[in-house]
Formats: C-alpha cells, structure tokens, sequence
C-alpha cells in the first residue's frame, strides 16, 4: 500500500491506496533472431476494499528482435483500461547487455529506461526513468466523492541499490523524484470531478520482485 498524496484542501482526504497486480506472460521464439513477448493483467487498485469496479486490465505485446552481438531490439503497444481512464501506449526500445553478471548493463526505452552496473551478481546499483499510471476506486464513505475514482499519473526518475540474495528475488530500496505527478478525480459514473498537479518531492521506495 502507499500514502495518498495531499488532497484539495491540503490534508489528506483518502486513506492508504493498496495496489494488486497479478498477471501472466508468454515468451515464444520464432527462429533464432525473433521472438514474441505478451502479457496480460488485472490490476486491483482501491482504497477501502477490492471490486471489479477497482481493476484496471493491462494487455501487452512486444516483438522483440535479437541482434548478432546480442543487444535486444523491440517494439509493440500496450493498454491501460479501466472505465475511468484508457492509455494506449507504445513500447519501444533497445537493451544492451542485460544478461551481464558484473558490469554495465542498458535499457534505452518507453515506458521505462534504465542504466544498471552490477559489483557482483547480488549486488547492483540502478538509475532508472519510469512512466506510470494507476487507478483507485474509493471508497463509498470517501469525505471527496464516494464510490468515485482516483488517477495518479506519474513519470520519474529513481536511484536504487539492488541486492539479490537468489535468482528469481530481488530487494531494491532508493529514492525517486517525483517531480511530474498529477491527480485527477472521478465521480462514480466515471466524470471529471478535479484535476491537481502535484508539488515536486523526493520519495523514498522499497520493493520486492519474485519471479523471472
């Protein structure tokens, strides 16, 4: 879960925001030079209790394209959909390097880049700029707009330290500058009610990535 930024009147006017997001994907080569990345998810986010009116559905699709040296070229669209906010957007980039156990590594892409230098395969330190949008459904005793929607929209950069104590789980913890952020906010049938650009600020993160 994660603290909502300040509200309108400058107090905080929702509660803790929890964020689901199970999903699955599939990788399948064509040949030895091309392959097919898709992936699908349902995110569950919410303010007081999870619903089917709280899920934003996630579709991607990628081709990616394997150069002889081994740096990875791809392109493909993905989805955001949720009745209160649609966000078609583009993935496309090049990654260099990624499967390094030491040394640099390079994603230059959208929605996420990233530069990352491993000291060794448990330790690395990774500088990356990150594209995001997540919906809430609020709560239906919300004191804003009750049984309402909440968009955070964010682009930022980050700096985090990396350990990976084993193969498929990650510890990262950083800081983040969230100095592109906006919040808008929605009435139950899914209408504008406010838009608000945040003030600028230092965050600090904390994750846990399980998985491949």
């Amino acid at each position: 879960s994660l603290v909502a930024p300040a509200g309108w009147s400058g107090t905080t006017e929702w509660g803790s925001l929890t964020r689901i997001a199970p999903g699955v994907q599939y990788y399948q080569s064509i040949g030895r030079r091309w392959a097919v990345w898709g992936k699908f998810a349902g995110i569950a986010g919410f303010e007081d209790n999870p619903s089917r009116r709280s899920v934003t559905w996630s579709p991607q699709l990628v081709v990616i394209r394997t150069l002889k040296d081994g740096t990875l070229l791809y392109c493909g669209a993905g989805s955001l959909y949720h009745r209160a906010s649609k966000t078609l957007f583009p993935i496309i980039g090049v990654a260099w390097n990624t499967d390094a156990r030491t040394g640099l590594s390079a994603v230059a892409a959208f929605p996420e880049a990233y530069a990352r230098y491993r000291f060794s395969e448990r330790l690395a330190l990774r500088a990356d700029y990150e594209w995001d949008t997540r919906v809430f459904g609020l709560a239906a005793n919300n004191p804003t707009v009750r049984d309402g929607y909440l968009r955070i929209r964010d682009h930022f950069p980050a700096l985090n330290v990396e350990f990976t104590p084993a193969r498929k789980a990650t510890f990262a913890a950083g800081v983040r500058w969230l100095g592109g952020r906006d919040v808008t906010i929605y009435d139950r049938d899914a209408r504008t009610v406010a838009e608000h650009d945040v003030e600028a600020a230092w965050a600090f993160s904390l994750s846990v990535l399980l998985g491949s």
